[in-house]
């Protein structure tokens, strides 16, 4: 009985410290919207480059937020919200900074590709509870294929074509002996007394 009671007030304790968590956090985004918005209207009467921090703040705001208002499932949550939000925002930034179209779809590429990465090494971790390291392992080899996309794809916007060169390969070739060094790796169980 007393065991229940613990644990229901140590829940609730998280739980306030969570709500003033998020509270703390929203008043610091307040105030972080806030200068660069008195700044940039005092210097020029309108809001320009202001728009920069003010978008990066709400974006950060809708993804951190909730994490301590609903605590339960915090990650799968914090990916939906991310998957929902990064496109969107990449686009507010494009649009914000007069970048290219160009730009912007190298940006929303790397992007997905980013997004797909993330919920593969959520769905790794998820299937393989018991076996962490070989979840590791995959996930150290699945940074190859992620990091060559990026690369593939800012190379051929900056110079028309794809290089692989000795650095992309040397760090090919970091992430194939950490995956295989993650495979042996395995906790010890801590030695009952």
């Amino acid at each position: 009985m007393n065991y229940k009671f613990n644990s229901v007030s140590d829940n609730k304790r998280q739980s306030g410290l969570a709500m003033y968590s998020g509270a703390i956090f929203t008043i610091a985004c307040i105030l972080g919207i806030l200068a660069p918005s008195i700044v940039n209207f005092a210097l020029e009467s309108t809001l320009s480059w202001a728009l920069l921090p003010i978008s990066s703040i709400i974006y950060a705001w809708l993804l951190v937020v909730p994490i301590f208002w609903f605590p339960k499932r915090r990650i799968l949550f914090l990916l939906c919200r991310f998957t929902v939000l990064t496109l969107p925002f990449l686009y507010v930034l494009g649009f914000i900074l007069g970048i290219t179209d160009a730009v912007v779809y190298m940006g929303f590429r790397s992007a997905i590709a980013g997004i797909v990465f993330l919920w593969l090494v959520f769905l790794l971790f998820t299937l393989l509870k018991k076996h962490k390291n070989i979840a590791a392992s995959i996930t150290a080899l699945l940074v190859i294929p992620l990091s060559w996309y990026v690369n593939y794809t800012t190379d051929i916007y900056l110079n028309g074509r794809a290089v692989l060169d000795i650095w992309d390969l040397s760090s090919y070739a970091v992430l194939i002996l950490i995956a295989v060094a993650l495979l042996f790796f395995k906790r010890r169980k801590p030695a009952q007394k």
